[in-house]
């Protein structure tokens, strides 16, 4: 795959299978980041609840609903969320690059790409919905367009606009294709997904010990960030075959038409 990836595009059987290979290959790595992930996530959201519980704090939960504040810590720990993305797709770059690296490498490029991911993901969900309070279809062809913003940002150092332009470019005469790949992910994680949480979920029906429902939920959040990893390193796999194969667009001029 090292060499074929920056040559030939892939199919979406092919990345499927080029990335379940890359996953197995660097589980105890993706592990690690997983791990610790979903670490900061649970400290996030436990901070914050704790925090919103404090007196000089509780007048927000009275004022708008204690669901809000809660709300608000979810949101939070998806945030801190975002570094496992940013990780796992350094670290597929790099092991297809034939470069070794280690658990604080992939963790240092997250962090130092954390916030311009923000902001980048910012930008573009304002644009989103711009575009869709003006006409749904305009909203949806360029949420495909932008799919691949977060991994121009890690993978090629760009940011806000120029993240999203990076990854129309990519996807300019493959919009559909991009759609469809994308679907087909999207799908093999949700299906994998219910096959793993459906037996613990019934499991947790029988069982009234809130200690043991506790360790079962985090049990299920762990292996949950897992699956979606494969996610990841599939999406990053993807980008970066589409990236090396994109059709690099000229302006039409009159030298060009005379050239051509």
């Amino acid at each position: 795959m090292e060499q074929d990836i920056y040559s030939q595009e892939f199919s979406v059987n092919r990345i499927v299978s080029e990335g379940w290979n890359k996953y197995k290959g660097n589980f105890k790595l993706i592990f690690m980041i997983i791990a610790a992930v979903t670490a900061g996530e649970y400290a996030v959201a436990f901070g914050a609840n704790y925090l919103f519980s404090r007196p000089f704090m509780s007048w927000l939960g009275d004022a708008v609903g204690q669901e809000y504040p809660a709300k608000f810590a979810n949101v939070l720990a998806g945030l801190v969320g975002v570094l496992s993305t940013l990780a796992i797709a350094y670290v597929v770059k790099m092991k297809i690059d034939g470069q070794a690296i280690s658990f604080s490498q992939a963790w240092e490029k997250a962090v130092s790409k954390w916030m311009t991911t923000l902001g980048t993901g910012i930008l573009e969900g304002i644009f989103a919905v711009l575009l869709f309070l003006l006409l749904i279809v305009p909203g949806i062809i360029f949420s495909v367009y932008w799919m691949f913003a977060t991994y121009a940002v890690v993978l090629q150092d760009k940011s806000g606009e120029g993240a999203l332009k990076y990854s129309k470019a990519i996807v300019q005469g493959r919009w559909w294709k991009v759609l469809g790949y994308s679907l087909v992910f999207i799908l093999i994680i949700y299906g994998i997904s219910l096959i793993v949480n459906i037996p613990v979920l019934i499991v947790e029906t029988f069982i009234k010990n809130n200690n043991i429902v506790f360790v079962l939920d985090v049990a299920l959040k762990l292996m949950d960030e897992l699956i979606y990893a494969f996610y990841a390193v599939m999406f990053s796999i993807f980008f970066i075959n589409f990236d090396a194969t994109k059709k690099i667009l000229v302006p039409k001029t009159p030298v060009n038409e005379a050239i051509a």
